[in-house]
């Protein structure tokens, strides 16, 4: 069996991703975004506080927790 078979397509992370970015409570979250290549997210924008910049990942973390890797490039700057 290949181990990649259940692993979802870049377009399906994709879509996954943003909508559970969309969920969060903190608008900077819902404006991160998110571009996906050979199964790894890459998260980009600007959020105001190191909290935000991890729930951030973690909201996608926990849906697909050890099935894809995120490179988490979000700057934290109050600007």
């Amino acid at each position: 069996m290949d181990p990649n078979e259940d692993a979802p397509v870049d377009g399906e992370l994709k879509a996954a991703a943003r909508r559970l970015l969309q969920q969060s409570p903190y608008l900077a979250v819902r404006r991160v975004v998110c571009d996906v290549c050979d199964g790894i997210i890459t998260l980009t924008g600007r959020v105001p506080s190191y909290h935000q910049k991890q729930v951030a990942q973690n909201s996608i973390l926990l849906q697909f927790a050890g099935r894809l890797t995120i490179d988490n490039r979000v700057v934290v700057s109050d600007r």
